[in-house]
């Protein structure tokens, strides 16, 4: 019965081509993010003037303080995330910053709209796409900011995230679990994917070293010289006929 064959043992070169790939996964991320960011933020502003654009207090007029929180916060928001992957693309501290500022535009996203059951959506949503980051940190600090905001909000401010009328004082543990339910497979196949990355760079790094002069495009004298080269045995070999 032959053995099993063994995996290769990972070398300095297997690991700069993992890390190598790493971060380049999340420069992409980075830039996908930074793009989301920029959108949801025009997004909230748009909420916020639809939903409620003025308030009245008599007979004077002034624009609603939803817009203004739109404004600033979707700003702070989007600025971070595109600043990032503009300046800083592919860092490790990227994911954090961005898993941060996305659960807080979900969180101005539930509130500019009354707590309607459709923003809550965007939570969820958002977890999914941050395992792009293949990082399952990344996402146990998003969850971690979506159930503190839940559980906070419920105790605190439920007309925030649930709307006027609440049917039960625990929904906030039910959006809260629906959360912590879907974080665990999410973050099983970020490690998955990551040992994925890592045997691949493996693989590579076994692989012999091809001829650089083979693959690499000549200079003018490498070609005047193979060419000399290349006219000097054909005549060589015309002599010999």
């Amino acid at each position: 019965m032959s053995a099993a064959p063994l995996k290769p043992a990972p070398t300095a070169h297997a690991e700069e081509l993992f890390r190598t790939a790493v971060a380049s996964n999340r420069a992409r991320a980075d830039r996908l993010f930074a793009g989301l960011m920029v959108a949801q933020w025009v997004l909230v502003i748009v909420l916020a003037v639809v939903v409620s654009p003025r308030a009245w207090a008599g007979a004077e007029s002034g624009t609603h303080p939803h817009i203004w929180v739109a404004v600033l916060l979707g700003a702070v928001c989007a600025a971070a995330p595109a600043y990032l992957a503009v300046n800083k693309p592919g860092d490790m501290a990227n994911g954090f910053v961005v898993a941060v500022s996305q659960m807080v535009m979900g969180i101005l996203i539930m509130h500019l709209t009354g707590g309607r059951i459709e923003s809550h959506f965007h939570v969820f949503a958002s977890i999914g796409m941050l395992a792009v980051y293949r990082d399952w940190r990344v996402l146990v600090l998003a969850v971690g900011v979506a159930a503190v905001d839940h559980i906070a909000r419920g105790f605190l401010w439920w007309q925030s995230a649930y709307g006027s009328s609440p049917y039960s004082n625990w929904l906030w543990l039910e959006h809260a679990a629906w959360a912590l339910f879907s974080m665990p497979v999410l973050a099983w196949m970020c490690v998955l994917s990551t040992d994925e990355m890592r045997t691949q760079a493996t693989r590579e790094a076994a692989l012999p070293t091809r001829v650089p002069w083979l693959f690499s495009k000549p200079s003018r004298a490498q070609a005047r010289a193979l060419r000399c080269q290349a006219c000097g045995r054909f005549r060589s070999w015309r002599r010999g006929r």
